[in-house]
């Protein structure tokens, strides 16, 4: 079997990211709630800034 048929590491940080990426708005919905949507928005981006 040739190398390119095996599943790499590098292969899984597309399913990765998208796990990451339904967290992130599973908690933002939960935070809005509270918070109200501007305020989870402008704390995202001060959060995002440092990155």
């Amino acid at each position: 079997m040739s190398a390119a048929r095996q599943l790499q590491l590098a292969d899984l940080a597309p399913l990765d990211s998208i796990i990451v990426a339904d967290f992130g708005y599973a908690e933002g919905e939960r935070l809005a709630q509270v918070l109200g949507g501007w305020q989870v928005i402008g704390w995202a981006w001060v959060i995002l800034d440092f990155f």
